[in-house]
């Protein structure tokens, strides 16, 4: 072969080659925008010279809700657009089809598109033309801009929110951007520094109302972030350092709103979503009045320092006085505290001695009616004797404890106090080596107590008077009208009493026991239960006086007892001997215990008495109307005053006076904590009884009672 074809030939080749490769490269070339294009997540469209679908990708299939087979071939202005975009559409599509030659031609904009079901939604359009073959075709790159117009709305909300609050809150503010130009200035502003929000925002002006010449506030200060001229700026007036990228200052300001104001400034930073200083804001607080407060609280406390110094000298006089208060403040918290100590222990006490009593008046009468049936002068009478002088003991000590309960209250007459005083004394020294001198004046005031307490207490300081002189030597009791100042005697009242001194020849009683001698169970003895001067302690406070003692050792102790005193009338008499009152009649006994029912009815039944029982005061109100409408009314009841869980004396008077306004009711209780016992004849009763008591007890209330009127007058009145 010729040279020359071979040329030609290897020619032939390499156009083909090159061929081939242009081939497979644009197909490699249309393969890689195919990929792109499907992988795309914008929605693409490319339409053709008469408007029609001939590319639908899968992102288009997500936006618009169709599948490519729906897509291809429909006029695009009738399938994704609204009707009224069709015109619209037609000029745009002209637009871009006779537009430029040779080359793409391409605009962005939005409208609404439709879905499929019809669903109306906002999308951003890229659309670009370009020619094949000579005919004009459009892409366009189409994106859901829901989300962003729905974060555009939230951003304007916000906006208009935030400029609402600014401009609608008492405190005045500005807020400036990095140009140093007003962007906000809300109305307290306006009201506070006279300038107009009009006049201010959009320029740099807005350091007019705090400064004659043009210099920057601090708000610029934040923005520019020059701090070091912080000092020459506001010059003496008030300023912190930096916090946080802010500032805080105060001052007086005469160029605002033509007076001259204390103002509070404090400036901070507003950065955006990527931590960039956007704006500062500026708040402005009129603290004016504060201010002025403060300095006339500077004055007035340099006139109190005057004050103070002036005063010193007079407090350290008033100081020694306060000491001595202190000291006679400490002696009445002393009585109080022993009071108090009383207070605890007397719930306690109280119910014991309920429950006690209780058993003791069951123990009495049993051995005053067998007393009664035993022969005289046997060993089963002298047995009998000795077990009720055990008793009596024991009633002693249930008195105690009913004197510590929380009632307890006396129950009074009108006496004299040296009847009963020489009474206790003389029986307590009965038999002993101890003399006993008693002085009392003529004149000596009555008093209104309970007889029987007052025995109590002096029985007891006398004991304790004798059994500090075992070697013998004499009580001496003095009976006298005092008259007691306010204060003389805490915690006396001022008025007049009657002091009653017991005084020994003992050993006296140690400081370190003085203060507790009126505690509950405090003793020195080995035999003892450390209740007496308690008690007496006690019972003088319920009658409304006071006790004290006074005691060295080796010079004896002397008992000061202050009673109040009343004009002397109405003076009780001496105590009459026990004796047996003989009676007839029915007699209704109401009590909660089985075994006060049973000895109370044998001692009526020895009496005379005809009995009928009741367990409450419910059964007490039928068996009383059962006995009337019968033909054979009570003649008198007995009724425990306190019921265990039904109803009690109190009550059931109050139903029986409802029945019979003339009946005649004897009120007993173990308790001495109520009112009814102390004023038992306010409530209905006529008659008191006091557990334990002995038949001769019972007899003689009976025998008063029903001495008070004739029972057959009285049934005859029904």
């Amino acid at each position: 072969m010729r040279d020359e074809d071979k040329t030609k030939q290897q020619l032939i080749e390499e156009l083909a080659e090159m061929r081939r490769r242009s081939v497979e490269a644009l197909r490699e070339s249309e393969e890689k925008a195919l990929a792109i294009t499907e992988s795309a997540m914008d929605a693409i469209v490319v339409i053709d010279n008469d408007g029609r679908i001939i590319y639908w990708n899968p992102s288009a299939e997500k936006t618009f809700g169709y599948d490519e087979d729906e897509a291809l071939g429909k006029g695009v202005h009738t399938f994704i657009a609204p009707p009224g975009y069709y015109e619209a559409f037609k000029r745009g599509y002209a637009h871009f089809k006779n537009t430029g030659e040779g080359g793409a031609i391409g605009r962005t904009f939005e409208f609404s598109a439709i879905r499929k079901g019809g669903a109306e939604f906002p999308i951003e359009i890229s659309l670009s033309s370009f020619r094949i073959r000579g005919l004009w075709h459009s892409a366009a790159i189409i994106r859901d801009v829901t989300d962003r117009r729905l974060m555009e709305e939230r951003l304007l909300e916000e906006k208009i929110f935030a400029e609402n609050l600014m401009d609608n809150t008492a405190i005045a503010a500005f807020v400036l951007n990095k140009e140093h130009k007003v962007v906000l200035w809300n109305k307290a502003c306006e009201e506070l520094t006279g300038v107009l929000s009009a006049d201010v925002i959009g320029t740099g002006d807005h350091w007019r109302p705090f400064y004659p010449g043009k210099r920057p506030t601090m708000a610029d200060i934040v923005i520019d972030g020059d701090y070091r001229s912080v000092p020459d700026l506001y010059g003496t007036h008030t300023r912190s350092p930096l916090l946080e990228g802010g500032f805080q200052a105060e001052g007086w300001y005469e160029n605002m709103n033509g007076m001259n104001r204390y103002i509070l400034f404090e400036a901070a930073p507003i950065y955006n979503s990527r931590g960039e200083l956007s704006f500062a804001i500026e708040t402005l607080q009129d603290i004016s009045r504060r201010k002025k407060t403060e300095e006339e609280l500077e004055i007035y406390k340099s006139r109190l320092e005057d004050e103070v110094r002036e005063r010193t000298l007079e407090l350290m006089g008033a100081n020694r006085r306060l000491e001595e208060d202190i000291r006679e403040r400490k002696r009445m918290e002393d009585e109080i505290l022993k009071m108090h100590k009383l207070e605890s222990i007397g719930v306690l006490a109280g119910g014991i001695a309920h429950d006690f009593n209780n058993l003791l008046s069951a123990i009495m009468g049993n051995i005053s009616l067998a007393r009664r049936h035993a022969p005289d002068g046997g060993r089963v009478t002298e047995r009998l004797v000795e077990a009720e002088k055990a008793s009596a003991r024991a009633m002693d000590l249930a008195r105690q404890l009913l004197i510590f309960s929380k009632g307890g209250d006396p129950i009074k007459t009108v006496l004299l106090v040296s009847e009963p005083v020489r009474d206790a004394a003389d029986f307590a020294l009965r038999g002993s080596n101890i003399g006993l001198e008693i002085l009392v004046p003529d004149d000596l005031w009555a008093v209104e107590a309970d007889e029987g307490q007052i025995t109590q207490v002096v029985n007891n300081i006398v004991i304790n008077a004798r059994q500090a002189m075992p070697e013998g030597g004499k009580v001496s009791i003095r009976c006298e009208n005092v008259v007691v100042g306010q204060g003389d005697i805490p915690p006396l009242q001022e008025g007049n009493f009657v002091r009653v001194s017991i005084g020994d020849e003992g050993a006296g009683i140690r400081p370190e026991y003085l203060k507790r001698i009126f505690d509950p169970y405090f003793t020195t003895k080995q035999e003892g239960s450390g209740l007496g001067l308690a008690t007496s302690y006690s019972i003088i406070k319920r009658h409304g006086g006071h006790l004290t003692v006074e005691a060295e050792p080796g010079d004896g102790s002397i008992f000061h007892i202050y009673l109040p005193a009343i004009k002397r009338k109405g003076i009780a008499g001496r105590k009459e001997e026990k004796r047996l009152f003989p009676g007839r009649g029915r007699a209704l006994v109401m009590d909660d215990e089985e075994i006060i029912r049973f000895i109370v009815g044998e001692m009526l039944e020895e009496i005379g008495y005809h009995c009928e029982f009741a367990e409450d005061g419910a059964r007490a109100v039928e068996s009383y109307l059962a006995a009337r409408s019968e033909g054979a009314p009570f003649d008198v009841v007995l009724l425990d005053l306190t019921v265990r869980g039904g109803m009690g004396g109190m009550d059931c008077i109050t139903r029986l006076k409802e029945i019979d306004p003339g009946i005649r009711a004897i009120v007993s209780s173990g308790y001495c904590d109520d009112p009814v016992m102390a004023s038992y004849r306010e409530f209905g009763f006529q008659g008191l009884i006091t557990k334990p008591y002995q038949i001769e007890d019972l007899s003689k209330i009976l025998h008063e009672v029903m001495g008070a009127g004739d029972p057959a007058e009285a049934d005859r009145e029904r």
